[in-house]
């Protein structure tokens, strides 16, 4: 069984007294897992975030785990995140206050910086004087450098194009799989978390779904929960099911949906 590493039991957050935001949440977060937070806009997908990262303490509830106090938090613009010195600056803050120096420190660097997939002729780049989908990277590596079991990522490929999009999902995937900290990924595009090891999507201060999108897919009602939010992919898969031709809604990026389409019988 897999540790788990943050753990929120019963958490209620409100801002003001109109304004409610969580409402009894409760979940956990397991070593190395990848957990897609989707919903509509104020459905408490950021607040849940800044919970699990500790920028805000529950109002009732309790956050508890291994990770908790030491989770590393990557803002929706990577400029909120980023001092303006070269990359490798940007990157060895952390760790530096953290007191680590010399060899060890720099190894740390070229770690975090390797896991994201920066090419290393950027890494005496300022950071300002990088692209969006590159500065974010650099948002993620300096918060892997922390070396926390647990990362949330909040919206972060809102500013970014396709192609830097990919990107920063490729370099996701590959921390979460090699590297065993656990992200927490904040978005409002479900197509963001097709690969995802689990979805939780939320409604109004509340946790709708929580499962694997590729089970949650299947069930009865599903697209009236999560009403335009379901990927296009996942539409077709249904679609196709519903046509009796036999395509798992596991098949949910365009290489595997065309692999399966090219081997279904009717």
């Amino acid at each position: 069984m897999k540790e788990i590493v943050l753990k929120l039991e019963n958490v209620w957050y409100a801002y003001s007294d109109t304004q409610q935001a969580l409402n009894g949440v409760s979940f956990h977060v397991t070593a190395g897992e990848w957990i897609g937070v989707s919903g509509s806009s104020k459905a408490g997908k950021s607040t849940l975030g800044r919970l699990c990262a500790g920028l805000l303490r529950p109002q009732q509830g309790a956050v508890s785990g291994s990770a908790a106090g030491q989770v590393a938090w990557v803002p929706q613009d990577p400029h909120d995140a980023l001092l303006g010195g070269s990359v490798i600056d940007e990157v060895a803050f952390g760790p530096a206050n953290q007191g680590l120096q010399g060899a060890p420190l720099q190894q740390r660097v070229s770690e975090s910086l390797q896991a994201v997939g920066l090419p290393k002729r950027l890494w005496s780049q300022n950071s300002y004087r990088l692209s969006g989908g590159e500065k974010q990277r650099v948002a993620v590596a300096a918060a892997l450098a922390l070396h926390t079991r647990l990362v949330v990522l909040d919206e972060p490929g809102a500013m970014l194009d396709l192609a830097a999009r990919t990107q920063l999902l490729s370099a996701v995937k590959r921390i979460s799989c090699q590297q065993r900290v656990a992200i927490l990924y904040i978005t409002h595009n479900l197509e963001e978390l097709v690969e995802a090891d689990r979805l939780i999507f939320m409604s109004e201060g509340t946790i709708s779904v929580d499962g694997k999108l590729p089970d949650i897919l299947l069930q009865p009602d599903i697209q009236s929960v999560l009403d335009e939010d379901i990927p296009a992919l996942a539409l077709l898969a249904i679609e196709l099911q519903q046509r009796q031709i036999n395509v798992e809604p596991k098949a949910l990026t365009a290489p595997a949906l065309a692999a399966a389409l090219g081997s279904c019988r009717p």
